[in-house]
């Protein structure tokens, strides 16, 4: 498993959405497929050792509703503690990213 797939499993694992009340985590949503989808996006930053905007990364990746009807951010999706979660995801992994 390369550096990419582990965090992909890991933001699965770790980062939620919140929509009314319910949690949703990313390995559980598949279309699109969001933990890879936020892997690949933080992937450049965290090979330069670089901490994103992380509400303006957020901000450009859309999140489908109501089968395709219209879609939110994910960042509007996240709750406070899955930010948390995320920014410390993003710390560790900005640290030691493996070549």
């Amino acid at each position: 498993m390369n550096a990419l797939e582990r965090l992909s499993e890991r933001l699965g694992a770790e980062v939620y959405l919140e929509i009314a009340g319910w949690h949703l985590y990313l390995r559980d949503v598949r279309t699109p497929p969001l933990a890879r989808e936020l892997a690949t996006s933080l992937a450049p930053f965290l090979k330069t050792q670089q901490l994103p905007d992380l509400a303006q990364l957020l901000s450009g990746i859309p999140v489908p509703v109501g089968g395709g009807k219209g879609e939110v951010t994910l960042w509007q999706c996240l709750p406070a503690a899955s930010v948390r979660a995320l920014e410390e995801l993003v710390a560790e992994y900005a640290r030691g990213w493996p070549d």
